[in-house]
Parts: structure tokens; sequence; C-alpha cells
């Protein structure tokens, strides 16, 4: 995945964690491209809150994929499938951009 395509996502993934957040009274600081932040770290830090603050089960988990997310950006892993290595569609990161599988590998989980 080329750098344009992980900021895009990154940017998305930023915004959605900011939203959750928000909702749940833990909102993050906001970040300009001259002073970005390591939002992983701040994301990290902040977890407790979140938990204490009663999110849904969903919602939490929701977190903790954008999270993950967040760090596979930043190691260069992301978009990738964890069952099979395969780069996940363009369209699925569209849609959930914290997905973990691909297409293929997340319909064989539902079987």
């Amino acid at each position: 995945m080329d750098k344009k395509d992980l900021k895009h996502y990154e940017k998305i993934l930023q915004e959605e964690l900011q939203k959750l957040r928000k909702d749940s009274g833990a909102e993050l600081p906001s970040t300009d491209d001259d002073d970005v932040q390591d939002l992983v770290d701040m994301a990290s830090s902040s977890s407790i809150k979140v938990v204490e603050q009663g999110l849904s089960a969903g919602d939490n988990e929701r977190i903790r994929l954008i999270e993950l997310a967040l760090n596979k950006i930043k190691d260069g892993s992301y978009g990738k499938c964890i069952e099979c290595g395969k780069d996940i569609e363009k369209e699925r990161l569209e849609s959930v951009p914290y997905a973990t599988k691909c297409v293929s590998c997340k319909k064989k989980e539902g079987k």
C-alpha cells in the first residue's frame, strides 16, 4: 500500500477513534500535519478511561481494532489479512478501515 493510501486510512481511523472517544466523553486532542502526535500511544494510554466510561462492548472492541489498525500503519503491516496474508480489498477497507481479514477469509469465518 502506498503512502497516500496509508495517510487516507490513518485519517479515517483517527476520525473514527475521536468520534468514539467524544461520544464517550474521552475526546482526544486534535492534531495537524505539522504537529502530529503519536495517536497510538495516546489511544493506549487512555484505553482505561474508555473502559471506565462504560462504553458498550462493541464500541470497546471497535476502539481496540482501530488502535490495532493505527499500530499496523505505523509498523507497515496495515491492509494485510491476518489469516492468509494477502492484501485486504480496498473496498473492504473503505467500508471497515479496521478490518483484519480479507473478504474471503471473513466469509470462511462465518461457516
